[in-house]
């Protein structure tokens, strides 16, 4: 998964994280950038330039405080920026350093969620202008969703604490990369 930068303003490309009353951090949204742009944009219309960003837009239930909500989607985010690296590093140490960091992220993010569900409200393209999702139902980042739905309930209902990994989070982390291999093979296959 990759993120588009952003800076820490109120500007709608990032989640903010806050301490208090007080704004530590500021995550970018999660999107995929689609790099493969080939033949004529699909709607909605104008397709002004590329890459397009398609993104998830996940709802908890019951609803998490706003706090919350930008907490484990920032989890989320970080692991999957770790799963990236580790598929870019070069060493089996560096791999299983930074896939282990990715598993600490998931497990943060579900212990965020708590007892709370979490479905996919839709999938679509990004208009940050707009600070909305259009929706296109790509099947590839539908099924991205659910793999990572997947993976987080699955720490959810197996515990999430430290350890050896249980069964429950060999599942996870096998959704995890499910979905993380959609999101680096996918989109440049134009599936």
């Amino acid at each position: 998964m990759h993120s588009t930068s952003a800076s820490a303003g109120a500007s709608g490309n990032c989640y903010p994280i806050f301490w208090g009353n007080k704004m530590v951090d500021c995550v970018p949204i999660p999107v995929v950038v689609d790099g493969w742009c080939r033949g004529p944009c699909p709607p909605p219309p104008p397709c002004l330039s590329c890459p397009w960003e398609l993104a998830i837009d996940f709802r908890t239930y019951p609803v998490l405080p706003q706090s919350q909500e930008f907490q484990y989607v920032a989890d989320l985010t970080l692991g999957f920026h770790a799963l990236h690296a580790a598929s870019q590093a070069g060493d089996s140490t560096s791999r299983s350093r930074l896939r282990a960091e990715a598993l600490g992220h998931f497990q943060r993010g579900a212990r965020t969620l708590g007892r709370s569900q979490v479905t996919v409200e839709q999938v679509g393209l990004l208009d940050r202008a707009a600070g909305a999702l259009g929706p296109q139902p790509v099947p590839w980042l539908v099924a991205a969703a659910n793999d990572i739905i997947a993976g987080m309930n699955h720490l959810r209902d197996g515990g999430s604490g430290p350890g050896l990994p249980s069964g429950s989070t060999q599942l996870a982390v096998q959704k995890f990369d499910d979905a993380h291999w959609k999101f680096e093979i996918l989109p440049a296959a134009g599936d």
